[in-house]
């Protein structure tokens, strides 16, 4: 089952580090 894109197999940790990585991505590529 995917949520987000992500798989949901995902340990919460390696989750949080994805939603970190998008939110540090995020406004350098909107520059």
């Amino acid at each position: 089952i995917m949520d987000f894109g992500y798989p949901q197999n995902l340990s919460p940790e390696i989750l949080k580090l994805y939603i970190t990585q998008e939110g540090v991505r995020s406004p350098f590529s909107s520059k």
